[in-house]
């Protein structure tokens, strides 16, 4: 709240620029910019003093997805490589394909662990300052890009519980429902259970997909 009554002094294109920087999801970038704003006297001194950490943010965000990129073409392309030798009967070729494959295969999902577990720590963060809106996008990237991530079940969770916080009874019912019949044995899912009880908790048959339930129920 300092950091935005601070803004007042910026002119109206540096203002949109930090909107939309917000827009796209940089959170990061806009608390490093926070931080050196609020560290200074004078708005002038305090954005060069942000500017730095905006600049590392943004190169590091660039580079992890890069880093996805490339491991996604890596496994696309020895995986076609693993098909084609296969085909001709080159089973020597097609399991040193596969294992290539298969080793891009596994540090992709490592890298995306990793920036799914980004997104929650800032999430944990939006949640323990009460900033609901801001959690639940944090929570929603998960949902929608890490889907197979080892943070799912939480973020599915911290979702049952924001909304549950809110009064939003039927969006908490509807990702306890998406929690249940993808992770019924999950720890997680006994405790959004204890929050929506009292509520509908079965999807119905047409949201019963792991993947394109997420994104219709939560969006």
């Amino acid at each position: 709240e300092d950091y935005y009554k601070q803004l007042a002094g910026l002119g109206a294109k540096q203002r949109e620029g930090l909107a939309q920087l917000r827009r796209q999801g940089g959170g990061e970038a806009l608390m490093q910019l926070a931080q050196g704003i609020l560290s200074k006297p004078g708005l002038a001194a305090g954005i060069a003093a942000g500017l730095p950490g905006v600049t590392q943010t943004a190169a590091a965000s660039r580079k992890e997805q890069r880093a996805v990129e490339n491991l996604a073409n890596e496994y696309d392309f020895n995986l076609a490589k693993a098909r084609s030798a296969d085909a001709r009967g080159n089973t020597e070729a097609a399991l040193r394909y596969m294992q290539l494959a298969d080793d891009a295969k596994y540090k992709l999902d490592l890298l995306n662990d990793l920036m799914a577990g980004k997104e929650m720590y800032v999430a944990r963060y939006y949640m323990n300052k009460r900033k609901w809106a801001a959690a639940i996008g944090r929570l929603k990237t998960i949902v929608d890009k890490y889907q197979t991530t080892i943070y799912i079940e939480e973020a599915l969770y911290r979702l049952v519980e924001i909304y549950h916080k809110l009064g939003l009874e039927e969006d908490a019912s509807k990702a306890a429902a998406i929690l249940g019949y993808n992770f019924n044995s999950s720890e997680w899912y006994k405790k959004s259970y204890l929050l929506v009880s009292t509520n509908q908790t079965t999807l119905p048959k047409k949201d019963k997909s792991l993947l394109d339930g997420f994104k219709k129920i939560l969006n």
